[in-house]
């Protein structure tokens, strides 16, 4: 019978506010938004030394959960791999979902500090060295990337807000603060 035009059927207050809830999260994600009720990276830093053909990234995440219907922040770093994640919080865990795909998991809403490292490849190109770093989106990120040798360049793609660049230690150092990016 519910199937034909016009059938009614009665439905639980709550199970339909869950199945709405739903149906937007999904519509959200087809159009590329990200969840506004789920966790939110408020900072990320990372900090990269140059050791051959690996890139060493010391990285540190602040995170804030708001609800505790929306527990877990999906996160892509792309082809880096990831180490063991320290958080204050020994209940916060980390999993692999897919490639170069991850999901952190929180116990109640609250803020939040990750820390991991990370390795990615360095690739030599005809214009010199590059890191592909595929970066979550965070209300602030800064960069601090340390390679051998003195007065290196460095290019930053998508442009930094503000960059630095000194000598430190026989090598070069370059500091960047990058804009909230879609």
């Amino acid at each position: 019978v519910l199937f034909r035009s016009g059938a009614l059927a009665i439905v639980p207050l709550r199970m339909l506010n869950d199945w709405w809830g739903r149906l937007q999260t999904l519509e959200a994600r087809q159009r590329g938004e990200q969840d506004l009720a789920g966790p939110g990276l408020a900072e990320a830093r990372y900090a990269m030394v140059l050791d051959g053909d690996v890139a060493r990234i010391e990285t540190e995440l602040s995170i804030r959960v708001l609800s505790p219907d929306r527990l877990s922040l999906p996160l892509r770093f792309g082809s880096a791999a990831l180490g063991e994640l320290s958080c204050a919080d020994q209940r916060v865990w980390l999993r692999g979902v897919g490639e170069g795909e991850y999901e952190v998991r929180f116990p109640e809403p609250g803020a939040y500090r990750l820390r991991f490292e990370m390795a990615a490849r360095v690739r030599n190109t005809p214009s010199g060295r590059e890191i592909q770093l595929e970066m979550p989106r965070s209300v602030t990120t800064s960069v601090q990337l340390t390679v051998p040798g003195e007065e290196q360049s460095f290019e930053v793609e998508p442009s930094a807000a503000a960059v630095e660049t000194r000598v430190a230690e026989g090598g070069s150092r370059m500091t960047a603060r990058l804009p909230a990016t879609a």
